[in-house]
C-alpha cells in the first residue's frame, strides 16, 4: 500500500484495503480509493455449537448476541464501508431477501433472552478473529462487553485461525474446541450461497459448527433440485428467513471492498472481486506511457523535512508517534527506565526523544533513516538492536512529520543547535 500511495511506476493497484488506511491513501498525491459496492462479500460471526456442553445450542442466546450488537455503530468503526444485511447473502447477490429486516440493536430485549437463557449475570465467552478484522473484533467485543458478557478477545494468525475452524483440520476434535465465537469475511465468488455460503459454514461442509433444525437441510435439497432460478431464489429467502430466526450466526454486514489504484489506472471492480482486469485501461499521465522518467512527488513539491513549526505536520506525526512510537519511548518521549545501561541481551533500552536524551544529537537526515530503515544499519559489528525499520508500515512523510513531532518538544536552545547540525550535513 506504501508503494502505490507514495510514489508512481511500482505498484498500481492494492486490493483488500483497510478501511482505516483509506484516508491515507484518499490524501495522496499519486493513488485514489475505488470502492466496489456489490461484492460478494459477508462479514459475520460463527457460533460454536459443536464444543461439548455448548451453550449455543439455545436458540436465546444466539438471539440475544444478535440483538447486543450495533450494526449502525460497527459500520461507523469501518469508515462507513459496509451495509447491514439480515442473515447470510450480500446485498446484491444471487438470493438477497430485501424484504427480511435485520436484527434491531435492543440491549433490553438482549438482557431478557440472557436471563431467559440462563445468563442473568452473562457468561465468559471466547471471540476469535484473523487479523484483517481486529476494528470489527475490538467493537464487537466491547459491545458484547456492555451486554453483560466477559469477552476474551483472541487474534490469531490465518494458520492458527485455520485449525481452529476447520473441522477438517482442527487442532483438536471439535467437542474440545473452547472458542465461543468466530468472526468470518466470507467471498461467495460463484453468487450461488446455498454451494458455498451454507454448504460450507451450516451443511456439512469444511467450517460447519451449526447444529440446525431439518427445515434448513430440507430447502437446502429443494434448492439444489430446482433449475427454475426464479423457484432458487424463493427457496434461497426461504433458508434466509430461517436462518435470520434461528440466529445460527452473527449477522453483521456486506462490507464495500476497497482498493487503492495509481491515479493514472481507471480500475473497473467486479462483484466477485476477483482481479480481472479485462475492462481496466491507463490514462495518457500513467507511468508506462511516458517517455522521460516520471517524478516521484508533483512539480513544485517542497523536499520533505522535519518542521516543528509546521501545527499541521506536528499534529499528524503526534497521531503516528502515539501509534507506533510510544510503546517503546514513552506516551512523553521518556524512554524507557535505565535506558543507559546495556541489558542481558546485550542490546540497550528505548532511549528518551526529548531533551534528556541524546536524539537532538543527530541531524535531521541520520534521523530519518534509522526510523525508515532501522539502527542496525548503523549498529557496530556483533550488535543486536531492537529498533526495527518502518519502511513498510510508514510513508516518508508520515517518518519526516514524527520527527517534526518530537522536535517540537526540544527547547529553542537544543533545536538551534540541532539545526546546525542539519546545516553542517547538507
Amino acid at each position: 500500500m506504501e508503494l502505490v500511495k507514495t510514489g508512481t511506476g511500482r505498484v498500481d493497484l492494492v486490493s483488500e484495503l483497510r478501511p482505516v488506511e483509506t484516508l491515507r491513501v484518499a490524501e495522496s498525491p499519486f493513488a485514489k480509493v475505488v470502492k466496489n459496492r456489490g461484492a460478494l462479500v459477508t462479514v459475520f460471526g460463527q457460533f460454536n455449537m459443536r464444543k461439548a456442553h455448548s451453550p449455543w445450542r439455545d436458540v436465546r442466546l444466539r438471539q440475544a448476541i444478535n440483538l447486543a450488537v450495533n450494526r449502525d455503530e460497527l459500520i461507523r468503526d469501518v469508515k462507513g464501508n459496509g451495509v447491514i444485511i439480515p442473515a447470510l447473502v450480500p446485498e446484491r447477490a444471487f438470493g438477497y431477501d430485501p424484504t427480511l429486516a435485520p436484527y434491531a440493536f435492543d440491549p433490553d430485549k438482549a438482557r431478557r433472552l440472557l436471563q431467559e437463557a440462563g445468563y442473568p449475570n452473562g457468561l465468559a465467552i471466547t471471540l476469535i478473529a484473523p487479523p484483517e478484522l481486529q476494528v470489527q473484533a475490538i467493537s464487537l467485543s466491547m459491545m458484547l462487553e456492555q451486554a453483560g458478557l466477559a469477552v476474551d478477545l483472541q487474534m490469531l494468525d490465518a494458520a492458527t485461525f485455520h485449525r481452529k475452524t476447520n473441522v477438517l483440520d482442527v487442532d483438536n476434535p471439535p467437542e474440545q474446541q473452547v472458542w465461543d465465537i468466530a468472526l468470518w469475511s466470507f467471498l461467495d465468488y460463484l453468487n450461488f450461497p446455498v454451494a458455498l455460503l451454507y454448504h460450507y459454514f451450516a451443511l456439512d461442509g469444511p467450517y460447519d459448527w451449526v447444529v440446525e433444525q431439518p427445515e434448513l437441510r430440507q430447502l437446502y435439497e429443494q434448492v439444489l433440485h430446482a433449475v427454475d432460478a426464479e423457484q432458487q431464489q424463493k427457496l434461497i429467502h426461504q433458508m434466509e428467513r430461517h436462518t435470520h430466526a434461528q440466529a445460527y450466526f452473527l449477522f453483521l454486514y456486506n462490507p464495500i471492498q476497497l482498493y487503492a489504484v495509481n491515479k493514472a489506472v481507471e480500475f473497473v471492480p467486479h462483484v466477485t472481486t476477483l482481479l480481472s482486469l479485462a475492462e481496466t485501461t491507463v490514462t495518457e499521465a500513467h507511468w508506462s506511457l511516458q517517455q522521460a522518467a516520471v517524478p516521484q512527488a508533483p512539480p513544485g513539491t517542497p523536499p520533505l523535512r522535519a518542521d516543528p513549526s509546521n501545527v499541521a505536520q506536528v499534529a499528524v506525526g503526534q497521531t503516528v508517534y502515539v501509534q507506533h512510537c510510544a510503546t517503546c519511548h514513552g506516551a512523553n518521549l521518556e524512554g524507557q527506565p535505565d535506558w543507559q545501561k546495556r541489558l542481558p541481551s546485550g542490546s540497550f533500552p528505548a532511549p528518551p526523544h526529548d531533551a534528556t536524551g541524546h536524539t537532538w544529537h543527530h541531524p535531521d537526515q541520520y534521523l530519518f533513516e534509522t526510523t525508515k530503515y532501522g539502527w542496525q544499519r548503523f549498529a557496530p559489528p556483533g550488535y543486536q538492536s531492537a529498533m526495527q525499520g518502518f519502511q513498510d508500515v510508514l510513508s516518508d512523510a508520515e517518518i519526516w512529520a514524527v520527527l517534526a513531532y518530537i522536535k517540537s518538544h526540544w527547547p529553542p536552545a537544543i533545536r538551534t543547535q540541532q539545526e546546525r547540525l542539519n546545516a553542517e550535513g547538507q
